[in-house]
């Protein structure tokens, strides 16, 4: 039942109930972004390059939305995966790439190497 779910514990520290920080005083942020994916980080970047008091929240273990990594095993390997590369499609100069855009408007570097294939 949905009772039973939502009191179950996380499956692993920091994922699913979030890592517990408590209350959140409601006169220390201007803005509170839920989510810190390429979208929250960059609503996140841009309302503290415009003077905002910016708090971003994640509840998974690590940050990035579809822009990390996942491990496996299997046979004695452990295999790499990215979730989404291919946001970070023209990334490398001025492009129509939104993520692109938010770094140029940041005023941040990136460096980036072109994958030529095997």
């Amino acid at each position: 039942d949905s009772k039973a779910a939502s009191t179950r514990a996380p499956a692993r520290k920091g994922t699913g109930n979030g890592m517990g920080g408590g209350d959140i005083p409601h006169d220390e942020y201007d803005t509170i972004i839920i989510g810190s994916g390429v979208g929250g980080l960059a609503c996140g970047g841009l309302s503290a390059k415009y003077g905002d008091r910016t708090l971003i929240v994640e509840s998974h273990i690590k940050p990035g939305g579809s822009a990390h990594t996942f491990e496996r095993k299997h046979n004695g390997g452990t295999y790499s995966f990215e979730v989404g590369p291919s946001i970070f499609e023209g990334l490398n100069e001025p492009s129509i790439n939104p993520l692109r855009m938010i770094i140029d408007i940041l005023g941040e570097d990136l460096e980036t190497e072109t994958y030529k294939g095997l």
